[in-house]
């Protein structure tokens, strides 16, 4: 039996309009942006519907049951943690990986802390997950060169940066020429003919509530759509609470009253509950900008021109393993409301031929750790 280690669904929620945002944060692992490397899996793996998919509290009772695995395929998240919550999480998944003792595959194993220092090491269930992962792999794919640090120092040499694999989404042959000739077109649009996807701000960072203020702001003078991944105001916009989020509250824009800003995420807010959806609005859009990766690489690989505003180490880790167009948290914050788009089409032409390039290197690192993993 061929098993996918994962959540109990890769991309979408069934029924997903009978789901309270409670449910909906659990079915995605507290991220809807989750679903986006999983889908990605459809698009490199090609029998991945011969897999079981199966949790991990199911996959325990499997080893219970003494079922034998042939290969487990995984999909990983920023699991390589440094809290007291991704030590017990981590110290599960370890186990799991060492009982059914079967070839693994994993995908975007990936690291998360507030900087990048170079004295960081893996907590001891952390480490013992990731030597679980590289002792039954040929080689283990890695999200950045941060995470690959972290790897080495743990003794861990089989690892390769691949980047995300939702990086791949889009296998049209036209693929950045598209998206060139779509900068192109709607920077000479003007400001009221444009529609803007913006991404959830992402908390953690010191200048996180500036970024909200600011993209609310921008919220409140353009035609945007806020997508929001997290549980922070899915409450709210399933009217379940009329309460406005706290950190919303704490940085409204000078200007804007409260009934304003209630308006302004009623109107303005989206969220999605599958990854085809999502990816048929953002096509929908002219620009996408924010502080969330995957936010940003749906509309991306709809077609759409993004700029990620890199603020922490798995987004500047990704992005540099990627060439995500990007811009500073700093440039971002200092740069007028109005002229944030012009800001964006330049940067993200200006950096679109290396994200081409980096694309088509990763393609085959892909290529070459699916036949090293014989996928």
């Amino acid at each position: 039996m061929k098993l996918y280690l994962d959540l109990d669904e890769i991309d979408n929620i069934p029924e997903a309009y009978q789901k309270s945002a409670t449910d909906i944060m659990r079915i995605t692992g507290l991220n809807t942006g989750n679903f986006a490397f999983r889908h990605a899996l459809r698009h490199l793996v090609s029998d991945l519907d011969s897999y079981k998919l199966v949790n991990w509290g199911n996959a325990r009772k499997l080893i219970e049951q003494k079922v034998k695995a042939e290969k487990l395929l995984i999909s990983c998240a920023n699991w390589l943690g440094f809290s007291e919550a991704d030590e017990r999480s981590n110290l599960v998944r370890a186990k799991v990986i060492e009982d059914f003792g079967a070839p693994v595959v994993a995908f975007g194993l990936g690291a998360q802390a507030s900087s990048v220092s170079q004295d960081l090491e893996l907590g001891p269930n952390t480490a013992r997950l990731a030597r679980a992962i590289s002792n039954h792999s040929e080689q283990v794919s890695v999200r950045d060169h941060f995470t690959l640090t972290l790897l080495q120092k743990a003794g861990i040499q089989n690892a390769i940066v691949t980047g995300c694999p939702s990086n791949l989404i889009n296998q049209s042959d036209d693929f950045i020429k598209n998206l060139s000739t779509q900068a192109k077109k709607s920077r000479e649009k003007s400001l009221n003919f444009q529609k803007f996807v913006l991404g959830e701000f992402s908390g953690g960072n010191e200048h996180s509530g500036a970024v909200l203020r600011k993209t609310l702001g921008f919220m409140n003078v353009t035609n945007s759509n806020y997508l929001i991944q997290s549980p922070v105001l899915y409450p709210f916009f399933l009217r379940e609470s009329d309460e406005i989020p706290a950190p919303y509250r704490a940085n409204k824009p000078d200007g804007i009253s409260h009934e304003r800003l209630a308006g302004l995420l009623k109107q303005q807010v989206l969220g999605f509950s599958s990854i085809d959806s999502w990816l048929d609005f953002s096509r929908t859009c002219d620009l996408s900008f924010g502080m969330r990766i995957h936010g940003n690489m749906i509309p991306l690989q709809a077609g759409v021109p993004s700029v990620l505003i890199a603020h922490d180490s798995r987004t500047l880790g990704l992005s540099d393993s990627m060439a995500f167009p990007r811009i500073p948290l700093s440039i971002f914050l200092k740069t007028d409301l109005l002229d944030l788009p012009e800001l964006m089409y330049t940067e993200f032409l200006e950096q679109l031929p290396l994200y081409e390039d980096k694309r088509q290197h990763l393609k085959r690192v892909f290529r070459d750790y699916l036949e090293a993993n014989n996928i």
